[in-house]
């Protein structure tokens, strides 16, 4: 019985090594061809929030099945919030099923708020000549202000209390720390009165020589821009914006240098600029216009330089007081 049992036992092994050993079965079907893609678009900006005068790429995306032609994306004339650089592409990514072209656009925050890239309908062929519209849903974003939440904080640390005193102390340690104390806070006073002295030496009414006087050198850089409006028309506009905003934060002590055109639109006038506020912001949101944006028309561009530098020496002559100013220059 057990010769028996031993001969079922090889035998149910060499079964299992045939059936192990045999070659699978042919495939029935060849494997099924991908799906064919949905047509469809989208824009990316990511992160959806950059900071006004920051430069962010932008990218619109559009999926279409393989072998399809897309019509080439127009590059906006104007964007709110936004200015258009520059334009790239589109380029072509072949995947299973569909195709996808990406077109970039180098784009520029002017504006301080909430907007949305403009949606719209893209036009694509497919592979049997039948025309796809595509339509692209506007993308939000939102341009802040580079002053933050809290303009007025001047710490980047909350108050933390001292740690409480040990009850066993070195009386020398804490009388040396007790006169340093002293000293450093008396250097601190002489610090600050000297840096007050200095300022108020800059800031004294005594007559300056003639390379000194602010409007001076406003007006020979604006002559300078003049020379090189034909030629680097952007650095033309650089430098007359330069000028007019150090002159103004010279002569009536306004904060023209570090802060943006939108943000002086914002403030409120300081009293002696009350009457020419406008005016000057008008100036400088003209000379942003001229820097920023992409050339078109470099002759009409230069026309308008020239125009508003006129209009900021104007400005300058007119805000300047009429004793200060040289003979040759009074009305």
């Amino acid at each position: 019985m057990r010769v028996a049992s031993d001969r079922l036992w090889i035998a149910a092994l060499g079964v299992a090594l045939l059936v192990a050993c045999a070659e699978p079965p042919a495939a029935t079907s060849e494997e099924a061809p991908p799906a064919p893609a949905t047509p469809q678009a989208i824009a990316i900006l990511e992160p959806p929030r950059i900071e006004i005068g920051e430069t962010a790429v932008l990218e619109i995306a559009v999926s279409v099945p393989t072998g399809s032609r897309v019509a080439a994306l127009p590059v906006p004339d104007e964007t709110p919030g936004l200015w258009v650089l520059s334009a790239e592409g589109p380029t072509l990514e072949s995947h299973p099923g569909r195709d996808v072209h990406r077109t970039w656009f180098r784009v520029r925050a002017r504006e301080t708020g909430s907007f949305a890239w403009p949606g719209g309908e893209i036009l694509a062929f497919a592979p049997d000549g039948t025309k796809l519209q595509l339509l692209l849903e506007p993308r939000p974003f939102r341009v802040d202000s580079v002053l933050g939440d809290l303009p007025e904080q001047r710490s980047f640390f909350s108050y933390r209390e001292p740690e409480a005193p040990s009850n066993a102390f070195d009386s020398r340690s804490l009388w040396l720390a007790g006169v340093a104390g002293a000293l450093l806070a008396l250097g601190g006073v002489a610090l600050v009165g000297f840096v007050r002295r200095v300022r108020a030496a800059q800031r004294a009414p005594a007559a300056p020589s003639p390379g000194e006087a602010p409007w001076r050198s406003a007006q020979a850089t604006l002559a300078a821009a003049t020379e090189i409006a034909a030629t680097d028309p952007v650095r033309a506009a650089d430098m007359a914006s330069a000028a007019l905003r150090i002159y103004v934060d010279r002569r009536f002590r306004a904060n023209t240098v570090t802060a943006t055109t939108e943000e002086l639109r914002e403030t409120e006038p300081p009293f002696l600029l009350t009457t020419r506020w406008e005016r000057l912001v008008d100036l400088l949101g003209r000379l942003d216009e001229l820097r920023f944006p992409p050339a078109s028309d470099a002759s009409a561009r230069q026309q308008r330089l020239l125009a508003v530098v006129g209009e900021a020496q104007a400005f300058i002559e007119d805000a300047t007081p009429r004793g200060n100013l040289p003979t040759e220059t009074r009305g």
